[in-house]
């Protein structure tokens, strides 16, 4: 049975949402090739699932691609906010294709963000092509370290500078856990902020 808590229920959407847009792109049901297009199918796969999960007549389900967020009196966007009811879940997504330090800096400053975010589910999901994330090899990965299998602690990471760009330094609170999956090529990470 599909369980009657809003929050349950949005964990569940997320879970199983995320858990389809992986084969799909693993087993060719999708080709996705950038980050927008993630956006669009994961946004209309949650939609799709998030409309089968209201069991109740005043059930709502609502999704908002980019959303405005004000926080600390500084403005930002959700890549994805979803919403049953009184739950909210912020949505941050990451499709680079081949390795870059810009990703890595890139991944540190969205877990950073949504660590800020007011909503009641926080989630981080990356696709990408290269298996490079998963070990160290230039000196912003010493830095910032995306290991698989790795466990990263509260503190603060960084400075790293890339070129002239720089100094990026970031302050994480919670503990994240670096669990890479892959199949046939591409490697798969989400993890929880809340």
């Amino acid at each position: 049975m599909i369980s009657e808590d809003n929050e349950q229920r949005l964990k569940d959407i997320l879970d199983l949402g995320w858990e389809i847009i992986k084969s799909k792109q693993a087993h060719g049901g999708l080709q996705l090739r950038n980050e927008a297009q993630f956006q669009y199918h994961f946004a209309n796969i949650l939609a799709s699932l998030g409309e089968h999960y209201c069991i109740f007549e005043q059930d709502k389900f609502d999704i908002e691609p980019e959303e405005h967020i004000k926080t600390g009196g500084r403005s930002k966007f959700v890549d994805i906010s979803c919403r049953l009811n009184d739950i909210v879940a912020a949505l941050e997504l990451k499709f680079p294709r081949g390795a870059t330090d810009w990703t890595r800096i890139g991944i540190y400053s969205d877990l950073e963000k949504l660590e800020s975010m007011p909503h009641n589910l926080r989630r981080f999901y990356l696709i990408t092509d290269s298996e490079s994330y998963q070990r160290n090899g230039t000196k912003v990965s010493q830095v910032l370290r995306t290991n698989k299998g790795l466990v990263l602690r509260p503190g603060n990471y960084g400075p790293v500078s890339i070129g002239k760009d720089g100094p990026h330094s970031f302050t994480l609170s919670e503990t994240y856990r670096f669990n890479w999956t892959s199949e046939n090529g591409w490697h798969f990470l989400s993890m929880r902020v809340d």
